[in-house]
C-alpha cells in the first residue's frame, strides 16, 4: 500500500499568471481551524492513495512538495525541514495504531499547531504530550472493557502512568516557556512599638 503524501491542486498550471501552489479548496477550517495542513486517505486498503491538503489561505509555494514542507516546519517551529519531519513521524508512529494512520496524522497536525512551538524542543515536548494522552486514555478506555480484575488492574496502571508522565511532561513545557523565570512575592508586615513580627510558614 502506497501512502506517500501527494498534493491535492486546485490550480491550473497553464493558465496566465500562474504563480505557484495554493491548496486544495475543500479543506475544512471549521474541522481544522487554524491546523495550515490535514491528511486523507483515499480508495480501498489495497489501492489507496495519501493526500495532504493544506489551508488555501497558507502562501503560495512554487512546487507541493515546498507547500508540504512550509506547512511542516510551520507547525514544529523549525525551519529544518528534516527535523520537522521527524518530530512528525515519531509522534504519529507514537499513537495508537487502532485508530488507524489517518486519525492519527490529523490529531499530530492538529495539536502542533495549537501548541505553537516555537522551536524544535518544544516541538518535541508537544509531539510527547499528544502521544501519551492518546495511549493513556487508550489503556484507560479498555478498563471498561475488561472483564477480570487483573485485566482492569493492568489497564488502570498503565493509564495512570501514561497520564501522569503526560501532566510532568506538560509541565516540563511550560517550564521551558518562561524560561527559567521565578516568581517573587512581597509581602509587606506592619509591626507596632514593642511588637514581634515571624516571618516564615506558621504550622499550628
Amino acid at each position: 500500500m502506497n501512502n506517500t503524501p501527494t498534493i491535492l491542486e486546485k490550480v491550473d498550471m497553464s493558465r496566465p499568471g500562474f504563480k505557484g501552489y495554493q491548496l486544495e479548496q475543500n479543506f475544512s477550517s471549521k474541522k481544522f481551524g487554524k491546523c495550515p495542513i490535514q491528511y486523507v486517505l483515499e480508495g480501498d486498503q489495497e489501492k489507496s492513495r495519501a493526500s495532504i491538503i493544506l489551508n488555501p489561505n497558507e502562501q503560495w509555494c512554487p512546487s507541493p512538495a515546498e507547500a508540504l514542507q512550509c506547512a511542516l516546519t510551520r507547525i514544529t517551529g523549525t525551519d529544518d525541514k528534516e527535523l520537522a519531519k521527524e518530530i512528525i513521524d515519531r509522534a504519529i508512529s507514537a499513537m495508537p495504531m487502532a485508530n488507524g494512520k489517518e486519525h492519527n496524522t490529523n490529531v499530530v497536525y492538529q495539536s502542533l499547531s495549537n501548541c505553537e512551538p516555537k522551536d524544535s524542543l518544544e516541538a518535541k515536548l508537544c509531539a510527547q504530550c499528544t502521544a501519551l494522552y492518546a495511549q493513556g486514555m487508550l489503556y484507560l478506555s479498555r478498563v471498561e472493557k475488561a472483564d477480570m480484575m487483573c485485566q482492569i488492574e493492568f489497564n488502570m496502571k498503565c493509564a495512570i502512568k501514561l497520564l501522569r508522565l503526560h501532566n510532568e511532561t506538560t509541565e516540563a513545557l511550560a517550564r521551558y516557556r518562561r524560561k527559567g523565570e521565578q516568581k517573587v512575592v512581597v509581602q509587606h508586615v506592619n509591626v507596632n512599638d514593642g511588637g514581634k513580627a515571624i516571618v516564615g510558614n506558621m504550622i499550628s
